[in-house]
């Protein structure tokens, strides 16, 4: 054909258009590039990806077994605590005989014998008002008086107010002083008991008047 250059030399046998006309080669990749295709149909995970979900997998199971863990701890503390007693004076008397009754029927005395006071509240805040913020007396002492309230702070500490004699003296008892069960013989205690107790005479930084650290 004259529109045909002849300088270009036509191979005998081969299509026209294809001379006139080459095709680009362009590499398009393929699935198999980057994964396997399984029998069924499905692609076949990478060993990194493996890995990869095997942490998370193992990262969730840890996760749930911590909060599992907190939920369990939630509960016992729950349980191990003591009920609140009703402020109603009704309500307090009738509660507090119920507890009463309740040691009398398991066989245990709820009221000690006798109980030895070596010192007076007011002789011992007389004595030992002298006494450093964060000093302890080498003295070992009892006291008694009435709990006029209760403040914990964990499981190993406790807090009184004990008044009597128109006074009022804290008393701290230290579990890890303790002579005695300490959880046994603190739950009974309740607001409004008269109670005794044996000690070391001391004073807190904060406290203007002497604390009695209970044995």
């Amino acid at each position: 054909s004259s529109g045909i250059n002849a300088e270009w030399p036509l191979r005998p046998g081969a299509s026209l258009a294809r001379q006139l006309f080459p095709l680009k080669r362009t590499f398009v990749p393929t699935v198999s590039k980057f994964c396997t295709v399984m029998s069924e149909g499905e692609p076949k995970l990478s060993k990194n990806e493996l890995k990869r979900r095997a942490k998370m997998e193992a990262k969730a199971k840890e996760k749930a077994a911590k909060e599992a863990a907190k939920e369990a701890a939630g509960e016992g503390n729950k349980k191990a605590k003591k009920p609140e007693e009703p402020l109603e004076p009704g309500k307090y008397h009738e509660h507090r005989c119920n507890t009463i009754l309740g040691y009398k029927a398991a066989g245990e005395a709820p009221y000690p014998h006798k109980f030895h006071v070596s010192i007076s509240l007011s002789e011992f805040i007389e004595k030992y008002s002298a006494l450093g913020d964060g000093e302890h007396s080498e003295d070992v002492v009892s006291v008694a008086g009435r709990v006029h309230s209760i403040r914990e702070s964990g499981a190993k500490l406790r807090f009184y107010d004990l008044r009597g004699e128109g006074v009022k003296i804290q008393v701290m008892a230290n579990a890890s002083m303790a002579e005695q069960d300490f959880e046994a013989i603190h739950s009974r205690v309740h607001r409004g008991d008269v109670i005794g107790c044996r000690g070391v005479p001391g004073k807190t930084k904060k406290k203007k008047v002497p604390t009695a650290t209970l044995r």
